[in-house]
């Protein structure tokens, strides 16, 4: 290891650069998971963008412990992993500080922001 050893590597013409076509991006599947992205989001993400938990891992940890329920096309099913995908439509029922809390996803939103933001993602369920 010398001198030499070190031009070569801060040779910038030995080093070729990424592909940057349009279809090198399409063969990867990228522009498919941007739109996926748009019609659903992670249950852990979504409880803390509607300002539902603090943190995403203290959202991540609830739902591990198998605390939500999810509705989806009249299907009921207990959510049991923070990576599992809410779509708008979806029905949560779920209970913090000892009041049962249902909803309807509205929105899926693209940050947590400030609480009126947050409640634009949910509508609560009526009592029947």
């Amino acid at each position: 290891f010398g001198p030499a050893d070190l031009e070569r590597r801060r040779d910038p013409a030995r080093r070729t650069p990424p592909p940057a076509t349009p279809a090198a991006a399409t063969a990867t599947g990228r522009e498919r998971r941007v739109s996926e992205a748009a019609e659903s989001c992670r249950v852990d993400v979504w409880l803390w963008r509607a300002r539902f938990f603090k943190t995403r891992s203290m959202a991540a940890r609830f739902v591990e412990d198998g605390r939500v329920r999810m509705t989806r096309s009249g299907q009921e099913t207990r959510l049991d992993k923070p990576s599992r995908a809410v779509r708008i439509g979806d029905v949560l029922v779920f209970a913090i500080g000892g009041r049962l809390t249902a909803l309807t996803v509205s929105a899926l939103g693209i940050r947590r922001g400030p609480p009126a933001e947050a409640r634009t993602l949910y509508r609560p369920l009526e009592n029947s």
